[in-house]
This record gives structure tokens, sequence and C-alpha cells, in this order.
């Protein structure tokens, strides 16, 4: 009897004490943060995907951690849209679709030197170099995840604008050499506008009033020795351009940010400032750490700007953060070559 009730009691507290050692489980679901593409070490490094969220490097490279492989040569850019995150792999001429849990469910190969993307309702349009002739190309893929439309560009995209069913697109013919920005109608895949702006043109921002903006990076004329800088021009709906202001050779990543109604790029090693209708750019204040800026992005819920440092584009890079209404920086390690950033809040 004695020994029934000694067992009893033992069943009870092992039953008890596994009660309370039960773990919470964690979701492997990959929702909010900061995403950064970094392209790998040049010519043949694998790149890799940082994962930065509550002030915090979750990753530094998520991609490998989820699917045991790498991502493959020179990642370009990432992106999500409708239940999947999209990630371009330049030299590798492919996008890897990811579910989110950052697990692959889907390659695209044998598609040039894939770029950017863009949201198209829940759809996603990405650009492509194609084999580097010249002859670009946009590929609208679905939410079966397969390309239901490809359209064809003279001259090589970078990053893009929807607005309804047209898509503005960047044309600088990779070095930064062209000087154009097309406007397509996506349903009939129909060019409707090509406005010539200053050379390489690269990004887009639309601000508090519906204004479209085009940056332009300009160009080093290595003949001549000579920088060229670029301009930032505002879109007219009958797609004409109106240049605002000229800005330094290297210029990209332009965004809005409504909080100080101001437009945000950056430089090889400056980010700036500017408002509409004044005639001088705002430098700000960089950390000491600084060597260069390669990526640019605005996290505006928060008004927290990120940029990325990619060193000697050879070892380890940096993501900084900087607070626009209290000017405080945080850092955050990266993989090799840090670049393209994006904000999923």
């Amino acid at each position: 009897m004695k020994f029934s009730i000694y067992f009893v009691f033992l069943s009870l507290l092992f039953l008890t004490a596994c009660e309370k050692e039960e773990p919470n489980p964690v979701s492997d679901i990959v929702d909010q943060g900061v995403f950064v593409a970094n392209q790998g070490k040049f010519p043949d490094g694998a790149g890799a995907i940082t994962w930065i969220k509550d002030n915090a490097t979750r990753e530094t490279d998520l991609y490998s951690k989820r699917n045991v492989a790498n991502l493959g040569n020179t990642v370009q850019s990432i992106f999500y849209n409708a239940g999947h995150y999209f990630v371009a792999i330049n030299n590798a001429a492919s996008i890897e679709v990811l579910d989110k849990t950052f697990k692959r469910v889907k390659t695209f190969n044998q598609l040039g030197f894939t770029r950017y993307f863009a949201a198209w309702g829940n759809k996603v349009v990405a650009s492509s170099w194609g084999a580097g002739t010249g002859k670009g190309k946009l590929y609208v893929i679905n939410e079966a995840l397969e390309i239901e439309q490809t359209i064809e560009v003279n001259g090589a995209p970078e990053k893009m604008l929807v607005s309804g069913s047209e898509i503005w697109v960047s044309l600088s013919n990779g070095f930064g050499v062209d000087s154009l920005v097309a406007r397509y109608d996506l349903p009939t895949a129909t060019l409707k506008k090509l406005t010539t702006v200053d050379k390489g043109p690269n990004s887009f921002a639309v601000d508090n009033l519906g204004r479209i903006m085009v940056l332009c990076e300009g160009y080093f004329d290595w003949l001549n020795n000579i920088s060229i800088p670029g301009g930032l021009y505002v879109l007219a709906p009958d797609g004409s351009a109106i240049k605002l202001i000229s800005v330094p050779q290297g210029s990209g990543n332009l965004c809005f940010n409504p909080a100080s109604q101001t437009f945000i790029f950056n430089s090889f090693s400056d980010i700036y400032q500017y408002r509409f209708g004044e005639h001088a750019l705002i430098t700000l204040a960089l950390p000491a750490e600084t060597s260069s800026i390669y990526g640019l992005a605005l996290d505006a819920p928060n008004n927290i700007l990120y940029f990325s440092d990619p060193k000697d584009y050879a070892s380890q890079g940096t993501v900084f953060s900087i607070n626009l209404e209290s000017q405080k920086s945080e850092k955050y390690p990266a993989a090799i070559a840090p670049g393209q950033i994006f904000i999923r809040n």
C-alpha cells in the first residue's frame, strides 16, 4: 500500500515538472523587420539576406539558416508581396521565391540579370537587364507564382513605380549612360511615353501630394576623367519632366519622408535631404564609422533611416540606422557587401 501511494506521488510530481518545463513554441514566421540584400564577395561569392528586427540582427544569413543552402552569386534585391518573399540573384539570372518562413518554394531561372521588384496588386513585377545587350525585360509574376506576362523594354531597367495600371520604369542601360524613363500600360504591355531626363535614372518616390519624382545618378566619363552630376525631376501626368535640382554623381535610392516633407537619397559618401521648391540640398550627419553608402531605405512610420555600408566589399559590412527625430544612430552587423534594403512593417 505504501509503495502504491509513493508511486502515485512520484508520478504526479513528474507530470507537474513536465508541465512546468514545456517551452512555448517559437514561431518560424518571418514577418516584420529590415531585410538587407548582401551581394556577396565579387565575383563568385554567395550572397545572403540579413534580417534585423527589434533593434538587433536576428540572422546575418537568414536564407542559409532556413534552407541549408546558399542563395547564389550577387544578391541584388529582396521584396515581399502577397505572402511571398522574392529575391533577385543578378549573376545567377534567377529569382528565388520564399514562403513566410523564408523557405524556398520556387526558382525562376534564365531571366537575365535580375534587378528589382514592384507590387501590382497581388502580383509582382521584376526588372531584368536581359542578357546585358541593352534589351531588358519586365516579368509579371502572378499569385500562382507563374510568369504570366513578359514586357520587352528598349534599355536596361532598374527600379520601377506602379501607379494604378501603369508602371514607370527607369532605363539607365545598367551603367548610367542612358537617360530615359518609360511609362507602360501593364494590362496591355503598351509603351505610353518615353521621357528624357539626366543620365542614369534609377529610382522613384511619391510625395504627399501624389507628385512622382525620379532621381538620376549622372555618370563618370572615364575617357575624360570627368564626373557628370545627375538630377532630381518631377514627372508630370503627360509624361514631361521638370528638373528640380542637380545632384552629385552616383546618387540613388530616392525615398520620401512624410514627417519632414523631404526627399532623401544618398551618394557614395553622403545622405541628402531635399524639400520641394528649394534650391539647395541638406547633408545629414552620419556616424563617424561610416566608410561608404550603398543601400538606403526609410522606415517612415517610425522615422528611422537605414543605410548599408559595404566597407571593402570583401569582408563583413554594416547596416546603420538614424532616428531622424532624435538623431540617435545604431549599427548592425551584416554579411559581405550589404546593398539594397527592404523594410516590412
